[in-house]
């Protein structure tokens, strides 16, 4: 390998571009205006802020959620002493002197009229509008107030789901009032809430815009895979969407565009939602110079027919198509690793051994020129791994495996949190084994 080359990938991996949301509206500022929009919510509904001023008893700072013009909730910052959660620390002599976890203030959350309730989906969307806000805390204390009338539902939506965790009750002879506040406050957790936590069999208005409930309890049956290039056991894969079904779907900040995922379709007579043109724009864009010279695959329009083809006939392949605004920009292919030939590669280096049973691989390409730079990269990489890891619960590791020396692909890989592994040669190119956990990608803070 090139030493240049080499030395290039290390700088990249000492290098990571921060999370695409930058900091909203605080929910304790006072200036904030009478109304203002803070994001759009995956169904596309509008969630923004109000300051509550009627009916305060207290000088303590109040922020109402509106989503789509109707109060649904309160959030309210309480002048209590901040806390922290260190799970590890629980039964040790460190449980209340673990002086370098970070403290985070207490929220309450309080209903848009008194005596009222909060639907579960507004209760999800306002957990959205504080991780927006406070996207840098791993934990967020939330205290249900007592004039909620479903409080207990929302508690036991909470804890059931895995958006949050009730902290096992200190130790008695620990008494500081630092501690005490723990007993009513559930810690909301940042890692779950962007892996979809309170989302599937709860409401639609998470990422994942088809019923992925069979999918992720998928039943395990063992199946075989025997190609030219591969031969193994592994799961047998669930049945893959419609043609045209709609995926993923994600507003992104940073570029203020939707960002959708479709599973391919080739013919658009078979499409519900009307003409997507997903061949004719694949078609176009492997004949781009510039995507030619890293996929190879330029050819005639009947050619990648059969390219698409073969890959939807393929149980290991998930062809996919990206767009902005419903405008399509990308093409995406998910697949199985350890049906892939790349699982033959995978020995050595720092890549934890085998391929495991539900490593996910992605292959991309960027198709739209206009829609080239950081920020549409940044976004749309970091939202393949997202679904990747939301598509099934059991994947515990995404990787990818581009051309080593494409800086640019390189350097949108690193900012989305995979890092290198090994490099290694395939017969036809030199390429770099990026891989990233579970754990890594949503401790990153990345989304």
């Amino acid at each position: 390998m090139n030493t240049n080359a080499t030395r290039r990938l290390l700088a990249l991996q000492r290098t990571l571009i921060p999370s695409e949301f930058s900091r909203l509206v605080d929910v304790s500022d006072s200036s904030q205006p009478a109304t203002e929009h803070l994001l759009v919510l995956p169904d596309g509904s509008q969630l923004g802020t109000r300051r509550r001023t009627e009916g305060v008893s207290d000088n303590l700072p109040s922020t109402t959620i509106v989503i789509g013009g109707v109060d649904v909730s309160t959030v309210r910052k309480l002048d209590r002493p901040a806390v922290s959660l260190l799970n590890s620390a629980v039964g040790t002599s460190f449980e209340a002197s673990a002086a370098h976890v970070p403290k985070y203030p207490v929220f309450a959350l309080e209903p848009p009229a008194p005596e009222s309730a909060i639907t579960i989906p507004d209760v999800w969307a306002t957990i959205c509008a504080l991780f927006t806000a406070y996207h840098e805390q791993e934990h967020i204390p939330l205290v249900l107030s007592p004039s909620l009338a479903n409080a207990n539902e929302i508690a036991n939506y909470i804890l059931r789901s895995g958006l949050g965790i009730k902290p096992v009750r200190t130790r008695a002879k620990q008494t500081s009032s630092s501690e005490q506040t723990k007993d009513d406050a559930l810690f909301l957790s940042r890692t779950t809430f962007w892996q979809a936590a309170g989302t599937i069999g709860y409401h639609s208005r998470g990422w994942l815009q088809h019923n992925l409930t069979a999918a992720v309890h998928f039943p395990y049956v063992q199946s075989f895979t025997r190609s030219e290039s591969v031969i193994t056991s592994h799961p047998l894969r669930p049945p893959k969407p419609s043609p045209g079904e709609l995926l993923y779907r994600r507003y992104c900040p940073s570029v203020k565009k939707f960002l959708e995922f479709r599973y391919f379709c080739l013919d658009d007579s078979s499409s519900v939602d009307g003409p997507l043109h997903h061949l004719e724009s694949l078609h176009r864009w492997h004949n781009n110079p510039r995507v030619a010279a890293g996929w190879g695959e330029d050819g005639s329009l009947e050619y990648h027919r059969k390219y698409i083809t073969n890959a939807m006939e393929d149980p290991n392949v998930m062809p996919v198509i990206m767009s902005w605004d419903g405008e399509p920009m990308g093409y995406l292919e998910f697949f199985w690793v350890k049906e892939n030939h790349l699982s033959q590669y995978m020995g050595g280096g720092d890549v934890g051994g085998a391929a495991h049973d539900w490593d996910r691989g992605i292959h991309v390409l960027a198709g739209e020129d206009k829609f080239k730079g950081v920020a549409y990269s940044m976004a749309w990489l970091r939202s393949a791994i997202h679904y990747a890891f939301l598509a099934d619960t059991r994947t515990v590791r995404v990787m990818g495996e581009p051309r080593y020396d494409n800086e640019a692909i390189m350097r949108a890989c690193i900012n989305a949190g995979l890092h290198v592994g090994k490099i290694f040669d395939f017969p036809y190119k030199r390429s770099a084994l990026t891989i990233t956990s579970r754990d890594r990608f949503f401790q990153l803070d990345l989304l």
